[in-house]
């Protein structure tokens, strides 16, 4: 068996990304933030702003419970023009031309190697999450083509005018891609003041479309989400697990980068090194609420836009350590990333399909009655999946301010990962519980699901 050359390598890797992609193509979310995401791309494709459903009881319900920046449903709603699943081609793009625009950097640089590519793919929330529709994708893009531009065009005022662009534009899908792009410049602008004032005349338009869309929208020009806090306090709680996941999800990562003394080397620390202190003090751990298992994939999601860096590191570390240029570690390399691409994307794809399967189950035998919508069946209940004939809204039973007329079934979702979660569901059940007295409750199906999912329907008929 004759040597693999590290391009064919690279291309095999890309082909398995797509073609795995497309042989199991997505069609069902996840998280809570891609419903919001989800709605108000579809709306934008259908020419509203938001899409919303009047209740039985008269209220108006948005499908977006979230408040993003704009910037990510927008670019989903060109593909939801043409078809709403199309939305799920997104991450599939986002993802394959990052990766190639990563490959031109080091092939410039003359640091072709298949090592990055095999990292990249085999990061557990890389295939995870370009099945999705989170903002750290598009995200993923735009810093995809602001590192190609940083590394391989000459030095001009005009390269520095188009990022600051850049660099305005990205808060139109995540903040943090400010601390990202400011990062990895910052060193350069000031050793050369000249370009200062050309990224601040790009950068103020690039402002625009965020002030714009956020006091259209939003009637507020300087909105933001209100996130989880950040303080030091959250610094030794976090610490763990970003340990993880720069030193086993990336593996080596931290000693990697720390090794690596190409081209922008100190640019490049300093952007992951500033972008992984503000996570630290950042006060969202998704582990609280939905075990640690779960925490690796969804705050190892922020590092997605950084990997077009992980990359020219891990390019320059697998062209210089003679040992991964072996035969053998070429081999079973090539073996590894197959086997995990494949098998995560199958495993995946099994996974939407059992819940997929839930929501078309629901909707075909219980929407000829009221739905009554919780929160926690967002991904069974959505405009995704199907349209609800008769809406009403769990809470608003709970708190007296709607009653029912006729029966009605209740949909709701648990899954018991974590001490927080089954406080949640106890609440749930002590409030069905509460309203025995008021209305007649039953649960009339069970449906479980093999990742522990539980998603139980309740028939309510008022008495």
């Amino acid at each position: 068996m004759k040597m693999l050359r590290d391009e064919s390598l690279i291309r095999i890797f890309l082909l398995l990304f797509i073609s795995s992609f497309l042989f199991t193509f997505p069609s069902f979310f996840f998280s809570v933030d891609e419903l919001s995401y989800c709605s108000r791309a579809l709306a934008f494709s259908d020419g509203q702003l938001d899409l919303s459903q009047q209740t039985i009881s008269g209220s108006l319900f948005s499908w977006a419970p979230a408040n993003y920046p704009i910037g990510t449903a927008l670019l989903l709603a060109i593909f939801a023009f043409f078809s709403k699943n199309l939305i799920f081609l997104s991450g599939l793009l986002y993802t394959s031309i990052a990766l190639i625009l990563a490959y031109l950097i080091i092939k410039k640089q003359n640091r072709k190697n298949y090592f990055p590519f095999f990292i990249a793919l085999i990061f557990p929330p890389t295939i995870y999450f370009s099945r999705g529709l989170m903002s750290e994708m598009p995200s993923l893009l735009l810093f995809a083509f602001y590192t190609y531009i940083f590394f391989n065009k000459k030095e001009s005022l005009g390269k520095y005018a188009v990022l600051g662009l850049l660099g305005g534009m990205s808060i139109l899908f995540r903040e943090t891609n400010l601390v990202l792009c400011t990062a990895l410049v910052a060193l350069h602008l000031l050793k050369n003041p000249k370009y200062i004032i050309s990224y601040i005349v790009g950068f103020l338009p690039g402002l625009i479309p965020r002030f714009w869309s956020a006091a259209f929208l939003y009637e507020n020009l300087g909105y933001v989400k209100q996130y989880a806090p950040f303080g030091i306090t959250y610094f030794l709680t976090n610490l763990p697990l970003y340990l993880i996941i720069l030193l086993i999800l990336l593996p080596g990562g931290l000693f990697v980068l720390y090794k690596y003394q190409g081209k922008f080397a100190n640019s490049i620390k300093l952007t992951i090194i500033s972008f992984t202190l503000l996570h630290l003090v950042y006060g969202y751990n998704s582990g609280d609420h939905s075990g640690f298992l779960v925490s690796l994939f969804y705050n190892g999601r922020y590092y997605l836009p950084t990997l077009p860096l992980w990359i020219i590191v891990y390019a320059e570390f697998g062209k210089s350590f003679s040992f991964l240029n072996k035969k053998i570690v070429k081999t079973g390399a090539l073996i590894t990333g197959t086997l995990f691409i494949i098998g995560t994307s199958i495993f995946y794809h099994k996974l939407e399909n059992a819940h997929q399967a839930v929501a078309k189950n629901i909707f075909e035998n219980y929407n000829h009655e009221p739905l009554v919508y919780d929160n926690t069946a967002y991904r069974y209940l959505n405009p995704l999946q199907g349209k609800i004939n008769q809406l009403e809204i769990w809470d608003r039973l709970l708190l007296g301010k709607t009653h029912l007329q006729k029966k009605a079934f209740l949909v709701l979702s648990h899954r018991n990962n974590s001490e927080q979660q089954l406080k949640f569901w106890n609440k749930q059940l002590n409030s069905i519980d509460h309203l025995k007295g008021k209305i007649k409750i039953r649960e009339v199906k069970l449906y479980e699901i093999f990742d522990g999912t539980k998603v139980s329907i309740f028939e309510l008929k008022p008495l």
